[in-house]
């Protein structure tokens, strides 16, 4: 038990989960008997998002990260892996039981998210080809969001999830995810074998990649209302990555601003949610 606690606490630092998660279950805005259900729904995703990034990145760790509890030997592999199929078992179960709580659409919604996780894990059957296209590799992922999105506006009551504000939300989420994940790779001097964006597609592109994720978010939340709370962050985080192009020491600079808008974009989604309901 021990060993999984140091995992917990060097691995999936509880806080900020409990940050990120306490923001996404405002957008979900339920009654205040079903929210235990919708924030124990989303630990459950974003626990095994990190579970599974550890073990696919498992033989890069141990070149890059030899410090980490996997590559160190704490947890083996093997157990990782025994736990990720239990733990998408629960959510398969848990979406049933999301169906009879919260919306049919809910639990349908989580279902879907089930099926895309396993797929995530498996590396859509594609491994070879994904691997060798590092972009194609992120989106696919990051497309995790509109089925999460989806959950979350049918959490809320709402028969269909096929509407415009659906649409926006994910793109406003989808941008403020993808830029973060961008721009927490920024390190110049990050091992080669990580084969990050800066080494595949070099310092501009790699900028201009997080600066267009920064954008459609800031479109789409034009769009839902957002624009004081959410342009703001945006603005600094193009103008830190403008700076990075100068000066990519300061690279923590630009991932600690990503974290902020993407707070921003989780909590000015839910405090509109909570105020127009």
């Amino acid at each position: 038990m021990g060993r999984w606690l140091i995992y917990l606490k060097e691995r999936f630092q509880l806080i900020p989960q409990l940050i990120l998660i306490g923001g996404l279950s405002l957008i979900a805005q339920p009654q205040i008997d079903s929210w235990a259900w919708v924030f124990a729904a989303l630990l459950l995703i974003f626990f095994l998002l990190r579970a599974m990034d550890e073990t696919k990145d498992y033989e890069k760790d141990c070149v890059a990260h030899p410090e980490r509890p996997l590559p160190q030997g704490l947890i083996s592999r093997n157990e990782m892996k025994s736990l990720i199929d239990f733990l998408m078992f629960g959510m398969v179960g848990l979406s049933f039981l999301l169906g009879w709580t919260l919306s049919l659409t809910a639990g349908f919604m989580y279902f879907i998210m089930t099926g895309y996780l396993w797929a995530m894990f498996h590396e859509f059957k594609m491994k070879n080809f994904l691997s060798k296209r590092p972009l194609i590799y992120a989106i696919s992922h990051q497309l995790i969001v509109v089925p999460l999105s989806a959950f979350l506006i049918a959490a809320r009551g709402n028969k269909s999830v096929l509407s415009s504000e659906t649409l926006l939300i994910s793109m406003v989420l989808l941008g403020g995810f993808f830029a973060y994940e961008i721009c927490r790779k920024l390190d110049p001097k990050a091992h080669p074998i990580l084969k990050t964006y800066i080494h595949i597609y070099g310092k501009i592109p790699t900028v201009l990649l997080a600066g267009a994720a920064v954008m459609i978010l800031s479109l789409c939340g034009y769009f839902l209302g957002l624009c004081r709370f959410l342009w703001p962050t945006a603005l600094l985080l193009l103008a830190a990555l403008v700076d990075y192009c100068k000066s990519p020491s300061r690279f923590k600079a630009v991932e600690n601003i990503s974290i902020i808008n993407l707070l921003a974009c989780i909590y000015s989604l839910g405090i509109q949610t909570v105020v127009m309901s």
